[in-house]
């Protein structure tokens, strides 16, 4: 990812000079001139966009490692706290242990799986979500390249425009 304050800081000045561009068109009735400001501001806001769109994604990311290994430890105090409890029941009857024991592996057993389809799931959640953010990140580069396309052809025409009014006049 791009260093925020570099990108922020140019962000800021292709805003500026888009909206310098802009009144510039404006005053001087050169439409060319003023729709290269409007396309120059658009692509600065869609390169926001997929900056925050990108922080989101990793935010997110983050957030489900965390939950990931809270999961994992309270898993962990589950197991203890059975194995625990085990040991406290093999001084009971044998007979009563070993069922006890049995019920107890069995609870776990269904308890680590469903903890496991839950993070199986979460990290499904995440990827597609992380997906879904390159994929829209990939659409706002392709509209801004094509914003800045059209802003170049737009400052093609207007350059034309002025050696045609140098060439008359």
């Amino acid at each position: 990812m791009a260093n925020a304050g570099e990108g922020s800081g140019k962000g800021l000045f292709d805003k500026v000079a888009g909206k310098a561009k802009q009144a510039a068109g404006s005053l001087l009735g050169d439409d060319t001139l003023a729709r290269e400001g409007q396309l120059q501001e658009k692509k600065v806001d869609v390169e926001r966009e997929a900056e925050l769109r990108e922080q989101t994604a990793e935010q997110r990311a983050e957030q489900a490692e965390l939950e990931a290994a809270q999961r994992e430890n309270a898993v962990e105090r589950q197991r203890l706290q059975a194995e625990q409890e085990a040991e406290t029941r093999e001084a009971q009857l044998e007979r009563e242990r070993r069922q006890e024991e049995q019920r107890v592996e069995q609870e776990f057993a269904q308890r680590e799986a469903a903890v496991e389809r839950q993070e199986e799931a979460r990290e499904a959640a995440v990827a597609r979500e992380q997906a879904d953010a390159a994929r829209e990140r990939a659409q706002d580069l392709t509209e801004a390249q094509r914003l800045e396309q059209e802003a170049d052809q737009a400052r093609a025409r207007a350059a034309a425009l002025d050696a045609a009014q140098r060439d008359a006049g």
